[in-house]
């Protein structure tokens, strides 16, 4: 069952190499398999830009796929660390304020122009860094991502939305929780 989320009917859109493609509120889950997927790298700024560090040392060859789930993955920790802070709005906005978008003209379901102005205009291929902050924000302003949580499990932590007494991103996860405390408790 889908979650209901603000602005259900919502499309937005991309403009990319002479095609619009058109993406929902409902697209959240493959951002938080996406973050799920990223490996578990330490992120730092260097010299105004963020690097993934492994072992101490600065990974300098990291695949586009692999720093887009870094990203969306270090932001949804701040967000289930520390909530929704200015901070990370305000690094949102200045990542995403360097994409333009195109204004359309088009009907209203009332049959008044109006302007459809969330189409971004990725022609001139921002960076992976620019495309994450691109549809983590829109999520994050849809309220894609209210309830995010991360799993109670240690050696999972992967993230979910779910109620606010989930503990655990699925039953596999709780079961091995519910196991481990018990065993601890017939030792102890």
């Amino acid at each position: 069952m889908k979650k209901a989320l603000h602005d259900d009917d919502s499309f937005f859109f991309t403009f990319r190499k002479g095609e619009l493609t058109a993406w929902s509120n409902y697209d959240a889950q493959g951002l938080l398999a996406a973050a799920n997927d990223a490996p578990r790298y330490e992120m730092e700024v260097r010299n105004g830009f963020p690097v993934l560090i492994k072992d101490g040392e600065v990974i300098l060859r990291v695949p586009p796929e692999v720093s887009f789930c870094q990203f969306l993955n270090e932001w949804m920790n701040d967000i289930v660390d520390n909530g929704i802070t200015e901070e990370l709005i305000e690094e949102l906005n200045n990542t995403v304020s360097k994409i333009r978008y195109i204004h359309v003209l088009m009907l209203s379901e009332e049959g008044k122009p109006s302007w459809q102005n969330n189409i971004a205009d990725l022609n001139r291929s921002p960076n992976v860094y620019e495309m994450a902050a691109f549809a983590f924000s829109h999520h994050l302003a849809l309220g894609a991502f209210e309830g995010l949580k991360r799993c109670q499990l240690p050696d999972c932590q992967n993230f979910f939305i779910g109620r606010p007494n989930n503990k655990w991103c699925s039953k596999p996860c709780g079961s091995k929780s519910r196991v481990r405390r018990k065993r601890k408790r017939d030792l102890g």
